[in-house]
């Protein structure tokens, strides 16, 4: 599968940057929000988000709308700033043509942390989100507002000098967002690294168990995106009828 052709390019008023393929007339957008980096330094487009993008697409639909953000600066010591670009990129999908669109999120590692500090921002219309990094420190109630869909590799956690995030932390964020009435749900998945793909030496070298994990994610976004469009389909039906 090739990767998507994202014809429509955006600089965002954050100074982040967002890219687009299809979909203009398409009552919901899928957005894609990758991760992070230690030090500072302007973000790139996430591999693991861009390999998964066709995917998503595929499963969504022909008239499907992908976008994905770019951070300014990626690293998750000015989260900020990141916090600020994915805002900016759900206000653009969710305003864009003059349609108020739902956005489906769908974030990886940090990622996770940018999208739930937004799930409040109007249009979102759930988080479905691989390995999240949702520290406690974040307003990680506000989950509950939305439907979440969390996939976690049962190889990935937080240790020194390895990639990964706290399978703890994002259980926890789960449970607790059940626990205030939240449509939540949490997958392990056996033999699963950080992260979907790298780029080395020119070329996408894509990690084991990604295909898995890239099927659960798909299928969560597609259902969630169905969700959405049939919620604004029923809205515009009793305003029509009102």
């Amino acid at each position: 599968m090739g990767d998507l052709d994202f014809s429509e390019h955006v600089e965002l008023p954050s100074g982040g940057q967002l890219r687009a393929h299809g979909g203009g007339a398409t009552t919901t957008s899928v957005l894609l929000v990758g991760g992070g980096t230690r030090e500072s330094r302007p973000g790139r487009w996430s591999t693991s988000m861009t390999w998964l993008a066709p995917r998503v697409a595929d499963a969504v639909g022909s008239d499907a709308r992908i976008a994905q953000v770019r951070y300014r600066d990626s690293s998750w010591n000015r989260i900020e700033l990141a916090v600020a670009d994915v805002r900016a990129a759900i206000a653009h999908e969710h305003d864009a043509a003059g349609a108020a669109r739902s956005v489906v999120l769908v974030a990886l590692s940090m990622g996770g942390a940018t999208c739930a500090a937004n799930v409040r921002e109007p249009g979102v219309a759930g988080l479905v989100a691989m390995a999240p990094w949702f520290p406690r420190e974040l307003p990680l109630d506000d989950l509950a507002l939305v439907p979440l869909r969390v996939v976690h590799g049962q190889l990935d956690n937080a240790l020194p000098f390895v990639p990964g995030t706290s399978r703890r932390l994002s259980r926890e964020a789960v449970d607790r967002a059940r626990e205030l009435g939240g449509d939540a749900t949490w997958r392990g998945l056996g033999l699963g690294l950080h992260g979907l793909a790298v780029r080395w030496r020119g070329r996408t070298w894509v990690l084991p168990r990604a295909r898995a994990f890239a099927r659960v994610l798909a299928r969560d976004a597609a259902e969630l995106a169905a969700e959405a469009s049939s919620g604004q389909a029923r809205a515009t039906g009793c305003r029509e009828r009102g």
